[in-house]
């Protein structure tokens, strides 16, 4: 009989051991963001970071906007223009990143600016006018594109 009495209070007091436990192991108040235990931590890590691009405006000064209908979809691809091709004159549905992976890559705009990105620039392309991608130089441009589309709808429409 005097032993079924104390248990309820030695739950309470074992619950409170776990929960400051719980407490002090996640952090407690402190700011910082334990890593995931799929994620290195800092001493793992060797390599480095370099960001490319952080921006909210394409090429020609235009805001980015996600579609706003259909499923998301992101695409990739790597296309290659070898001296004096041409992409041909089109135009972006959808928000484009570029990146130069080799080459000089110049881009003319229906409106009459021009363009040049060099190896290792990054761009957003622009939305909804239309161009001409042209490679220039002597050797040849490689592209990184990746497209911020919808599911089902062209990202690109040849003119």
């Amino acid at each position: 009989m005097l032993l079924s009495k104390p248990w309820p209070i030695a739950r309470g007091l074992i619950a409170l051991a776990l929960i400051g436990t719980l407490v002090t192991a996640c952090g407690g108040d402190d700011d910082t963001v334990a890593p995931s235990p799929d994620s290195p931590t800092t001493a793992e890590s060797t390599g480095t970071q370099q960001l490319m691009i952080d921006q909210e405006i394409t090429v020609l000064d235009q805001k980015l906007v996600y579609p706003k209908k259909g499923r998301a979809q992101v695409s990739s691809m790597i296309s290659t223009l070898e001296p004096g091709q041409e992409t041909g004159w089109q135009l972006h549905r959808v928000p484009v990143y570029v990146y130069v992976l080799s080459g000089t890559y110049t881009v003319e705009y229906e409106a009459g600016v021009t363009k040049e990105f060099s190896a290792g620039s990054s761009t957003m392309q622009a939305i909804k006018a239309n161009y001409n991608g042209i490679n220039k130089g002597e050797d040849a441009v490689q592209l990184l594109t990746v497209f911020i589309g919808s599911k089902g709808k062209k990202n690109t429409v040849s003119r």
